[in-house]
């Protein structure tokens, strides 16, 4: 039984190999992403959620802090260019 269902599952992912290269099919580049996927994938890295809560929260930081600098420069070019009357 332990066979039958192991062949069956390497079965299965062949089809699927096959499937995705068959995507792929005349895209060299596409082609070469696809296998070098396959033969040297990485693991997924998955995070507990304290370390979410730290990644969310510097993310938000960055960002909070990019809108700033870009709103104070906007700010500082709109100075410094002469004022005109309508």
């Amino acid at each position: 039984m332990a066979k039958i269902v192991k062949r069956y599952i390497m079965k299965s992912c062949a089809v699927r190999i096959r499937r995705q290269m068959d995507d792929v099919h005349g895209d060299h580049r596409a082609t070469w992403r696809m296998a070098n996927n396959l033969l040297h994938g990485n693991p997924p890295v998955y995070h507990d959620d304290a370390e979410c809560a730290k990644l969310s929260t510097s993310f938000s930081n960055y960002f909070t802090e990019k809108i700033s600098r870009i709103r104070e420069n906007i700010a500082a070019a709109l100075e410094s260019i002469p004022s005109r009357q309508f």
